[in-house]
This record gives structure tokens, sequence and C-alpha cells, in this order.
């Protein structure tokens, strides 16, 4: 029975495209050999467009990993989740991030940089931080 699941192995394999997925829009074949510079302009856009999608996700995943270990009692891996998402540029303008990592800070002691980071979440929301970003995050955890 090994035997016929390395068959099986094998003839799914002929095609190394099958098992991948393309993570822009771009339908169309692309022509390299009738356009050698627009290829690579366009390869380099698909490449821009791939970065700011894998950024767009990563912000909302190191969130939740922070109020997963945050829930969990692991402040110190919450912290070094917040830590991630405001090394990116889209985290160092995140109400959520400033808030969460002020939240663990309060509950590892760290209330000078705890208040810090509040002060900075109120900022970036204009003040319009209401219940709904800090109690229910409390209560039942978001998704980003």
């Amino acid at each position: 029975s090994s035997s016929s699941s390395d068959d099986d192995t094998t003839s799914t394999n002929t095609n190394d495209n099958t098992n991948t997925i393309p993570l822009t829009n771009n339908d169309e074949p692309s022509s390299d050999s009738n356009k050698s510079s627009s290829s690579s302009t366009s390869h380099s856009q698909s490449q821009l467009q791939t970065q700011k999608i894998e950024e767009e996700i990563k912000l909302p995943v190191l969130l939740n990993l922070a109020l997963a270990a945050y829930k969990l009692g692991t402040y110190t891996k919450s912290h070094k989740f917040c830590d991630f998402a405001l090394d990116m540029e889209s985290g160092r303008q995140s109400v959520k991030a400033h808030f969460r990592r002020g939240s663990v800070r309060m509950m590892m002691g760290d209330y000078e940089d705890a208040e810090r980071d509040l002060d900075r979440a109120l900022t970036l929301s204009d003040g319009r931080i209401e219940r709904s970003e800090a109690g229910k995050e409390e209560e039942d955890g978001d998704d980003g």
C-alpha cells in the first residue's frame, strides 16, 4: 500500500503550479516574450501588491495573538506580539495596538509605559475611545 501512495504523490506533483494560489487578481497569463520592460514593471507591481496584502493581514493576526495571550495570562508573549505589531508602519498608527500593549503593561506592573501607550491610543483615536473599544474587548474579544 505504501508503493501506491508513492505513485499517487508522483502523479499529483507533475505540475508544480497546481498547488500554488496567486495573491493577485492577475487572471491573464504574462507575455514575457512581447514586453520585457513592462513584464518587470508588472512583476514589481505584483510584489508590491503582495507585500500590501501581507501587511493588511499581519496586523490583525498579531493583534489577535496578543489578545489571546493576554487572556491566557501569558503577558510577556502578549507584549511581544504587540511589539511586533507596533514595529509595522500600520501598527504605529493603530489604536488597538497601543491599547493592547498598554493593557498588558498594566498587568505586568509597568505603569509608566502603560500610561504612555494608553495616552498614545487616546491621541490616535482623537478622544473617540468608547466602551466598544475598551470594555467590549475584555468581555468577548474581537477579530482585529
